[in-house]
């Protein structure tokens, strides 16, 4: 999928970011929220060593693969 200068999917990828960071029980932080979004619009899977982003991410639907834990 391809993010044209219009910036319809980034702003859709914003727009869900910008939702799931307001949810306090994902305790996502903005940039988090954005690499989620864009995974999930894209449909790719995450890779992380972050624990508590793939958390988030398996509450939210997008497909994680955590390699380690960072925290």
């Amino acid at each position: 999928a391809q993010v044209g200068a219009s910036g319809g999917r980034l702003m859709t990828a914003y727009a869900l970011a910008a939702e799931w960071s307001a949810r306090h029980e994902l305790s996502l932080r903005a940039g988090d929220a954005l690499h989620l979004a864009v995974a999930s619009d894209v449909d790719l899977e995450l890779v992380t060593r972050d624990a508590a982003q793939a958390r988030a991410a398996r509450a939210v639907g997008v497909a994680v693969q955590e390699i380690g834990s960072a925290r």
